[in-house]
């Protein structure tokens, strides 16, 4: 028969001084399960408190070389339990979770906050919100009081895209497979001398089902083209934009429910960005014509999809926010790993770039913190 071990234990103690967190006692060795700990509301807001304290107790439960169960197979077994990922757990409920995972031990706990200050501590903390979210989380904790280069937050970029459909005599996908199978690079470096920058790629996209289409597609045409959407070939433009300083994020006098400032995103499209995405635009066109295809529709995309910069690195503290190794220059145990350390933002999908930096920084961050983890359990 299974044995349950249930420690209810005060984790983690929040108040204007320092409080560790303590190491969960000594466990035998087997599959632990550690579920989020009760917080000091039990509500859906602050249960990202417990969720982390659970990760900081399941990493010490593996640092003793005992097994805590991955939190991904904790959320499986909430998924099959109908659970919402936020919810307080009675403890049959964590039974019948442990007895999903396959735990012989659970550990759970409660967050006690004795004041309206919450410290928390790490080795090195790693931030990766995005190109909007990271600098405003580093605005509002006043980081940029500590940027030599005045760049935080600034030099914000997102490509310059269009979508181009033609009509085709025929069906386009008869398969129905969501492909991107063609990429066209003929004219990438082509106005590097002139502009400073690629021009851009022309890549295959699929054309999303009619009902889709008839939702979201360029208003004056949404039903036509939900009703030939099975004979549209579309291609999408991309075209490299210009790192502009004034281009970025700031803080608003605003506050939102949490008397936290709001963030401000400003940014406006240089000419020369405009110029590169009609030139692809009217390549795009010609293929399209030459591969049969009868009319087409062009429709500019406005979003930020794939925004990057805004935090970019350098090789000196004066010329961005960032070290090579994606540190913030004044804090070497932050490091910001998603596309806001992009100094400019090619001609391409930035997701695969942004990927292999986040693995670049990840084998740093191994190999300069290994020792300290060794020296400090």
């Amino acid at each position: 028969m299974t044995s349950w071990l249930l420690l209810a234990a005060v984790i983690a103690e929040a108040a204007p001084a320092q409080m560790p967190i303590r190491s969960v006692p000594a466990l035998q060795s087997g599959r632990i399960l550690v579920v989020p700990f009760e917080t000091p509301a039990n509500d859906g807001g602050s249960y990202w408190l417990g969720d982390a304290a659970a990760v900081l107790v399941a990493d010490d439960v593996n640092a003793r070389g005992l097994g805590a169960i991955p939190r991904r197979a904790r959320t499986r077994a909430y998924d099959q339990l109908h659970l919402p990922s936020n919810t307080l757990l009675s403890e049959a409920t964590v039974i019948k979770v442990g007895q999903i995972v396959g735990a012989s031990e659970v550990v759970v706990g409660r967050v006690q906050v004795e004041s309206g200050t919450l410290t928390l501590r790490a080795r090195a903390t790693v931030l990766s919100g995005g190109a909007i979210s990271s600098p405003t989380l580093m605005l509002r904790s006043r980081l940029n009081e500590r940027d030599a280069s005045g760049m935080l937050g600034r030099y914000l970029m997102r490509h310059c895209n269009a979508m181009i459909g033609y009509v085709f005599p025929f069906r386009t996908n008869p398969e129905q497979v969501n492909h991107k199978q063609i990429c066209i690079t003929d004219a990438y470096e082509s106005v590097r001398a002139a502009d400073g920058t690629a021009l851009g790629i022309i890549q295959d996209m699929c054309m999303p089902p009619r009902e889709m289409v008839r939702a979201l597609g360029p208003r004056g045409f949404r039903w036509a083209a939900s009703l030939s959407a099975n004979n549209i070939q579309t291609l999408l433009c991309i075209a490299e934009d210009e790192p502009q300083a004034d281009n970025g994020v700031t803080l608003s006098a605003r506050t939102d429910a949490f008397d936290l400032p709001v963030a401000t995103v400003r940014h406006e499209y240089s000419a020369g960005d405009v110029r590169r995405r009609d030139a692809l635009v009217r390549t795009a066109r010609q293929v399209l014509r030459r591969a049969g295809g009868l009319v087409g529709k062009v429709r500019l995309i406005d979003s930020f999809s794939h925004a990057v910069g805004t935090a970019r690195f350098a090789t000196r503290p004066e010329d961005g926010a960032l070290s090579p190794e994606c540190r913030v220059w004044a804090f070497p145990n932050l490091f910001v790993v998603d596309g806001s350390f992009m100094p400019t933002s090619g001609g391409v999908n930035p997701s695969l770039t942004i990927t292999a930096n986040a693995l670049r920084v990840a084998a740093h961050i191994r190999d300069d913190f290994a020792a300290l983890a060794t020296n400090t359990r």
